[in-house]
């Protein structure tokens, strides 16, 4: 789906964790020094194919696929798209960016 060391904006990447379990990540943003990413719950026995953010969870404390992160930034380096496999591209949504607006001063919290 593109060049493997190509970091895609809106680009859904599957890893596997350590217990050989797909995870779904969702790229937010790239700048210069970091990669902004979305991390859902949901856990995948098989690498997901054709699945969108909208299928998936960030879930929550008590719920049965656990929780997901909705922003954390990881140094361009540390991103390590030739060991992700992409799985999908969407848009990213305006309300998808309320943890990198808050993280960039963009938004204040009240």
């Amino acid at each position: 789906m593109g060049d493997s060391n190509q970091i895609i904006v809106g680009g859904l990447y599957a890893s596997i964790d350590e217990d050989g379990r797909y995870r779904v990540l969702k790229v937010l943003v790239v700048d210069e020094f970091a990669v902004h990413l979305r991390s859902y719950a949901d856990r995948f026995d098989e690498l997901p194919a054709g699945i969108t953010s909208s299928q998936l969870s960030l879930g929550g404390f008590g719920a049965a696929e656990g929780v997901g992160i909705g922003h954390f930034p990881v140094s361009r380096q540390g991103f390590r798209p030739d060991i992700r496999m992409l799985i999908g591209k969407e848009p990213v949504n305006y309300d998808e960016l309320e943890g990198y607006r808050i993280w960039a001063g963009l938004d204040t919290v009240e």
